[in-house]
């Protein structure tokens, strides 16, 4: 509203979850837009992004070609396009090679308990009679709550666990 009422030129947005409605809004206003790192594929838009199914994807894809097989998943639990992309990859390619898909290999966090969450998602995916051997983390926060408890609790990268993440994060110069 502060930046419409200012009459800006243009905006570049990394939209949040559940901001359709607004962005719809500027799309109405004939305000001119451009979406980074997210889209709403309803929306005839102009957009950057990465290829979040291809990149997902090829991470899980790697850490099979490494040897991994149990290879678990922490995500957002969102309705964001790219992190459904993100999923989409990695469900993909555990298909591809045949890996039997669980359900309990898969994590979703909430945006609003993310520590808590991530730290009860790696027990899980780690106490389990057949553990995960790597995990896929969909974005860098995600990936620095699971680090500080894959330290915490001495695992060893990667001799004990895989890992990939999305998106760069200082912790993982640590390991």
């Amino acid at each position: 509203d502060t930046f419409v009422n200012r009459q800006v030129d243009g905006l570049i947005i990394a939209p949040a979850e559940d901001s359709l409605s607004q962005i719809q809004f500027l799309e109405e206003e004939g305000i001119p837009f451009i979406l980074v790192d997210r889209y709403f594929p309803e929306l005839n838009t102009s957009y950057i992004t990465l290829d979040n199914f291809k990149a997902a994807y090829e991470a899980v894809d790697q850490l099979l070609k490494a040897s991994y097989k149990r290879i678990g998943l922490i995500t957002y639990r969102s309705t964001l396009h790219s992190l459904k992309e993100r999923k989409d990859g990695y469900l993909s390619a555990l298909k591809k090679h045949h890996i039997e898909i669980k359900k309990n290999w898969i994590k979703e966090v909430c945006f609003n308990t993310v520590k808590a969450g991530v730290e009860k998602a790696m027990t899980d995916l780690l106490s389990m009679k057949e553990p995960v051997d790597a995990i896929l983390f969909v974005s860098n926060t995600l990936a620095t709550d699971g680090l500080k408890y894959i330290n915490r609790h001495n695992i060893k990268i990667p001799e004990k666990l895989g890992i990939v993440s999305f998106d760069e994060s200082d912790a993982l110069d640590l390991f």
